[in-house]
């Protein structure tokens, strides 16, 4: 599904000002030409390391790639939905906060990425970044491109989807437990991101 304006900040008069899209043609474009020209290179060429200033865009590309998505941007949503009616439960009826639904404006998602790009871009520069290309194309990519692989079997949740809490007068079904189902970078074995349907 297409999604008009997803990185278009409404301006203090009220105008759309879609400089942040541009901001990520930056970034993208920075990128690709790294990529090119690692992955273009003439016949008989030695594969080289990258050097710090590609190392940097391709640090940039992947980190804003990571927090710009629909996951990011729903997760704030949802605490902000929670967080608005836990605040303000005397003020509400149980209808009221079963059907009304507290959404932050856009600016606020778009206001986070910078900083959580750039946590996403400290964890990135403390690790090895290697160009892995495959004989046959069979690698996808999507609106949640980024891809965070962990060693061993994931952690179990509880089925019932309430929180493992216990003790003297309290019921789990009366706690929210948000989790990650995929951890955040530090705990990540590996990061990939295909770029294309050979390359990651």
């Amino acid at each position: 599904m297409a999604v008009r304006d997803f990185y278009t900040a409404v301006a203090d008069a009220r105008v759309l000002d879609a400089s942040f899209e541009t901001l990520l043609s930056e970034i993208e474009g920075a990128a690709a030409e790294v990529l090119h020209t690692h992955l273009d290179a003439v016949a008989f060429a030695r594969p080289r390391p990258l050097s710090d200033a590609e190392r940097f865009k391709i640090d940039t590309f992947v980190s804003m790639q990571y927090v710009r998505g629909m996951r990011v941007r729903r997760g704030l949503e949802i605490m902000t939905d929670y967080g608005v009616k836990l605040v303000n439960q005397d003020k509400l009826s149980v209808t009221d906060i079963d059907e009304l639904d507290i959404v932050p404006h856009s600016n606020d998602h778009l206001r986070m990425m910078a900083p959580l790009s750039e946590h996403a871009f400290e964890e990135l520069a403390t690790r090895s970044l290697t160009i892995v290309t495959i004989d046959q194309p069979l690698l996808i990519t999507g609106d949640e491109p980024v891809v965070l692989l962990h060693e061993g079997s994931r952690p179990k949740v509880n089925p019932n989807g309430y929180a493992n809490v216990s003790g003297p007068g309290i019921d789990p079904r009366d706690i929210v437990q948000f989790h990650s189902p995929r951890g955040g970078f530090g705990e990540a074995n590996e990061i990939g991101l295909a770029v294309s349907p050979t390359t990651v």
